[in-house]
């Protein structure tokens, strides 16, 4: 079964590539608690931001408009994706949200 359909695939390769880098740049510097969360904050709003920007220009280059023969109405159908049948546009939201309830649930241990 997939876990994504679309472009979805595109929320997990961000997300994985830059929390990867993100993490292995500040690993020796989150000596503590308060610089980990901040750094969880920043890297999750830079990874929010990439999703959000790559999603907006999926969406505005593949736009179609298409009109109904019989009834003649236009609609306009671009490409979408999903992920955990989350819409892509719905994870620029959800990752630092995520993000920082891992980060404060690896804090208490």
């Amino acid at each position: 079964m997939l876990i994504w359909s679309g472009w979805g695939f595109m929320v997990a390769l961000v997300w994985g590539t830059i929390g990867a880098t993100i993490y292995n740049t500040t690993k020796t510097m989150t000596d503590a608690p308060v610089t980990m969360v901040a750094i969880v904050v920043v890297g999750s709003l830079v990874i929010s931001g990439l999703i959000w920007g790559i999603d907006r220009l999926i969406t505005r280059l593949t736009r179609r408009t298409l009109i109904d023969q019989r009834t003649g109405i236009a609609f306009d159908v671009s490409a979408s994706g999903s992920l955990f049948f989350v819409p892509t546009r719905f994870w620029a939201y959800l990752v630092p949200v995520i993000n920082l309830a891992l980060v404060l649930i690896n804090l208490g241990k």
